[in-house]
Parts: structure tokens; sequence; C-alpha cells
């Protein structure tokens, strides 16, 4: 006797998954046209160099105590026959450096004779106040007590800012380091 046959078993479908009834169909993508003609573009070995643009100058300014200016006051420069003038009896062995005084101007601070090393000053901030252009500036003596050479030094700071007609006023800010 031959065995039985199995017996197929139903064949269950599955349906497909469906998206939810409130998102919108997208429309087929539609091919490219077969006769559609490239873009000529020019070539790249006609087109001009790209080069990013040049970072802006670096703020030019200068202090120190090495200065042959030794009384105390503040500088105000306009033009190029003052700041060759300022700068042979500043750093009287040394060329003036360009500043372009169509578009800029120099303001300088000096304190004078300080008795130690140690001392400094910086021009900390310029503003416009008032109708007038205040610059800050700070001096900075050793902490009392710090170990200093006995000598004598003149601390100075001078800074290119852009050109101004308003008179300028110079306001000191006494700290310690």
């Amino acid at each position: 006797m031959a065995p039985p046959k199995p017996t197929p078993s139903p064949v269950i479908k599955k349906k497909a998954p469906q998206a939810p009834s409130n998102l919108k169909k997208r429309p087929p993508a539609k091919a490219a046209h077969p006769i559609a003609k490239p873009v000529m573009t020019t070539p790249v070995s006609n087109l001009p160099p790209v080069f990013p643009p040049s970072p802006p100058p670096p703020a030019q300014e200068w202090h120190g105590t090495d200065t042959s200016v030794t009384h105390g006051g503040n500088v105000i420069v306009r033009t190029d026959e003052a700041w060759t003038h300022f700068w042979s009896e500043h750093h009287p062995h040394e060329p003036a450096p360009d500043v372009d005084f169509t578009q800029n101007m120099v303001v300088g601070v000096f304190v004078g004779s300080r008795p130690a090393e140690g001392f400094d000053v910086f021009i900390s901030n310029i503003r416009t106040e008032q109708g007038s252009l205040i610059v800050n500036f700070r001096e900075i003596a050793p902490p009392p007590g710090t170990f200093a050479v006995n000598v004598s030094v003149h601390p100075y700071a001078l800074k290119v800012i852009p050109r101004s007609k308003l008179p300028v006023k110079f306001i000191p800010v006494i700290s310690t380091r």
C-alpha cells in the first residue's frame, strides 16, 4: 500500500502594508527626456583663479618701556610729517613704521618714569562718547612686595585707529597684575 499523499496546506496571502490615508502620494519621478542635450559650460582651464579674501591687516600697535620719551603725556598723530617727527623722538635710530594717514591716525600714552621693571601700559578701549573719542588706557604696576630691579623704565603704548576729527580724551585706569 502506498503512503497517503499529503494534502496541500492552504496558501494565505498577506496584504502589502499601506501608507496612512492622510499622507499625500508623490507623483512618479519623470524620466529624463531622451533627446535632452547637455548644457555647455566654460572649461575649467579658462576660468580665472579664485583666491580667498585676504585677512585684514594686523592691528598696528606698539608698547613697551624702550622709548627715548621720558616724560608723561598723550600723543595724537594725524599726518605723515608729524609721525616722522614724533618717531624720531620716540625711537631716534629707527625709521618710522608705515601708517596710512588718509584712513588712520595714531594715539599714544606715555606714563613717564617709573622706579622699577614690571610697570606697563596698554590702550584697552577706544569709543565715541558725547562728541569725543575716548581712549581708555590701563597702567599696570607690579603687585606690592614683588621683587623688582631698581631701574627707571618709561612705559608707553601707541595704537593706529580709524581717522577721526573728534576731540580725543584719554582716561586712565590703574591696576595691578
